[in-house]
């Protein structure tokens, strides 16, 4: 019963919204005529290839985008969510892919170049497998693409989204939230023609351990293995190191906020932790490139980084990062060490020590050295023990 008063109710907003788009494609369209553009408009649909177009090299590939819209449509799309410049190996010419929301539709384009430099803007095909097929119309789910990036091995063009929603449950009481990830594969078919393949879409996603026909919540390991389904190093995937950082909330970008600082807790049983006032405190911390440490000879390749304060300052690069069956795995290595009676710069250590993260009872465990610990804003809901008591 909720879940058919929710249908009716979304049904009369789509309605509206509905006939705002009209009133406005109608508006567009009118200055548009009056404006005596060169318009490819079949009643209200937008037809594609868009062909003979005059690439300018002083813009960016969003303003030519932006521009060849405009020429043929009177305006410009809503958004370019994501774009990618051709490899050479995917395809010998010159141009890129791009994801674009337009009037609540989100869909693939190729921005590709010809002879003497002139381009083609054209729509890439799409089946029933794509998230934007599957749920990139649903009333009842958002899509977020967060990659889109060029797979060297194989030779394609993936898109990676995050979708959230509501779905029915079995018992059909109500709806329920879900959440999960799901790719989609581009190729280039025997015919020349960039689409969006069906069979490797399936394949790519299932070889990731992601089910397709399945709106079910994902534990925290499914989620984000699904997510970065391989080791990320930090020479190819540093803007993913922090992606996956961020999502588990543990990045910190001002020395002043003391929620993220990892402490040490003390274990007394199995997964039962508890503040302990008998240790000795040290402060850790995962920094992004964006903060305000103003670490030392430090660059941009470097981040990001693992920081401790405890009797001086350890910087370590973060050069590897693993999504497990229960924890993430960490590599680190040393980047430098300040001696806190002489402020120097002291030599590294060569190891190569190795953190683990683990999500205990909703809250983030961190093994360094052995040690457990845990961030401040955890730490407050813990018992507290002294352990020096009576000694």
């Amino acid at each position: 019963m909720k879940f058919t008063l929710l249908f009716l109710i979304t049904s009369i907003i789509l309605g509206c919204n509905s006939q705002q788009h009209t009133n406005k494609k109608e508006v567009d369209q009118n200055s548009f005529i009056k404006k005596e553009k060169n318009t490819i408009h079949t009643g209200e649909t937008k037809m594609f290839p868009l062909k003979k177009i005059e690439f300018n090299p002083r813009y960016t590939w969003e303003e030519n985008i932006n521009g060849v819209w405009y020429d043929a449509f009177g305006g410009s799309p809503d958004k370019i969510l994501k774009l990618i410049e051709f490899p050479t190996e995917f395809l010998d010419k010159n141009g890129v892919l791009a994801i674009i929301e337009d009037q609540g539709e989100v869909k693939y384009y190729s921005f590709l170049g010809g002879e003497d430099e002139i381009f083609i803007l054209d729509e890439i095909n799409t089946s029933n497998q794509s998230v934007l097929t599957t749920y990139g119309k649903s009333a009842y789910s958002s899509i977020k693409v967060y990659d889109f990036s060029y797979l060297e091995e194989s030779n394609e063009i993936k898109a990676s989204y995050e979708i959230f929603g509501m779905t029915e449950p079995e018992d059909g009481d109500g709806v329920i939230p879900f959440q999960k990830i799901q790719h989609d594969i581009l190729i280039i078919n025997p015919s020349g023609v960039i689409e969006q393949g069906a069979a490797r879409t399936q394949k790519f996603n299932a070889d990731n351990g992601v089910v397709m026909n399945e709106d079910s919540a994902l534990d925290i390991y499914q989620f984000l293995y699904q997510k970065y389904y391989s080791a990320l190093s930090n020479e190819l995937n540093a803007n993913k190191m922090e992606l996956l950082l961020s999502d588990i909330k543990v990045l910190t970008r001002d020395k002043g906020v003391v929620d993220n600082i990892f402490r040490p807790v003390n274990k007394i049983k199995k997964d039962h932790y508890v503040n302990d006032l008998g240790l000795l405190e040290y402060d850790c911390y995962f920094i992004p490139y964006k903060n305000n440490f103003k670490l030392r000879d430090l660059i941009y390749s470097d981040y990001p980084v693992f920081y401790v304060e405890d009797h001086g300052e350890y910087v370590y690069k973060i050069t590897n990062m693993n999504v497990e069956e229960d924890l993430i795995s960490i590599s680190l290595k040393q980047s430098y060490y300040i001696n806190e009676h002489s402020g120097e710069i002291e030599e590294v250590d060569d190891n190569f020590p190795l953190i683990n993260l683990q999500f205990i009872n909703k809250k983030w465990v961190l093994s360094f050295q052995s040690n457990p610990l845990m961030m401040e804003k955890d730490r407050k809901g813990l018992d507290v023990i002294n352990s020096n008591e009576g000694q």
